[in-house]
């Protein structure tokens, strides 16, 4: 979407199909496996390919994360690859290799910059959580380049977190396993580390569901949103990427009907209109938090 700033972006962690002895797409691993997945936080990288071997696995936009693949425990080498944007060929920017052992979850973290690209690898065990349970697994990570230390809490809607204790304090770069969580909605909330009035980051409501496990990564946004931060939210199968609650939401109103003068818009009331007289093949701005419903009349 081109006039949506304030968006709900399904990431694309796209899953190519298993190709290697005992590869799977699930979170849950029989004795012998383990997970990994990968997370893009280079922001002049542009699309990041995540391949596994010589197999492509995951294509990464900027703060998106792939879901969880399962492979048999033994000695792989990963790749990232992005493209040119002057000569259109394909570059490998990053290569690793990494020994996957049983019942163990891998989290790379491709991050630096283009030019100078370095890979996070965080490891946690494999939840033992059955289908069904009514908690999910929970890791955090400040991924911003602008924070040096955060606060980072879960609650519910417009909760206030200075009534509440942080799940974790996180460093940059950091990354820690906190807790199984009760499956719900929560909305999540960043503060400036030890002052819990200085809410720098507020999700949407989020839904957490039972038996998954979860990474909550906080982003600078770096010109992606109109949102100062974002969080992205990477469960077993994929990921989605939240903007800040408190971002005003913004669209642009195009009058295109021939069969009308021009136009006033209109929101909640019909006393005073938001934008006056648009002009067929005209355009206005809106910004509003939240941006409700619009009417219009011809004026």
């Amino acid at each position: 979407m081109t006039t949506l700033h304030k968006r709900f972006s399904v990431a694309l962690g796209i899953l190519g199909l298993a190709w290697l002895s005992g590869c799977t797409d699930s979170q849950d691993s029989p004795s012998g496996q383990g997970n990994i997945r990968a997370l893009h936080a280079v922001g002049d990288a542009g699309v990041v390919q995540f391949l596994i071997e010589a197999r492509e696995v995951g294509s990464l936009s900027f703060h998106g994360a792939s879901g969880f693949q399962r492979f048999d425990a033994d000695s792989y080498d990963f790749h990232f690859d992005t493209v040119n944007g002057q000569t259109g060929e394909i570059e490998r920017i990053l290569s690793t290799v990494l020994s996957i052992e049983v019942d163990k979850n891998y989290t790379f973290v491709l991050t630096g910059s283009r030019a100078a690209p370095t890979l996070l690898t965080f490891i946690q065990d494999i939840n033992d959580l059955a289908a069904g349970a009514t908690v999910a697994q929970l890791a955090l990570t400040n991924q911003t380049t602008s924070l040096a230390n955060v606060d980072v809490y879960l609650g519910e809607t417009d909760f206030d977190p200075a009534a509440t204790t942080p799940l974790a304090t996180l460093a940059q770069r950091a990354f820690e396993v906190v807790a199984d969580i009760d499956a719900a909605s929560y909305q999540i909330v960043a503060t400036t580390a030890g002052d819990a009035t200085d809410i720098v980051y507020r999700s949407e409501s989020v839904t957490l569901t039972g038996g998954d496990t979860y990474l909550i990564s906080l982003f600078d946004s770096q010109g992606e949103s109109d949102s100062a931060y974002v969080a992205t939210v990477a469960g077993g199968t994929g990921a989605a990427t939240f903007d800040d609650d408190r971002t005003p939401t913004s669209a642009q109103i195009y009058h295109a009907s021939r069969t009308t003068g021009a136009i006033d818009v209109f929101v909640n009331d019909e006393t005073t209109p938001l934008v006056s007289n648009i002009a067929l093949k005209r355009s206005a701005q809106l910004c509003q938090s939240p941006l409700p419903m619009i009417g219009h009349h011809s004026s």
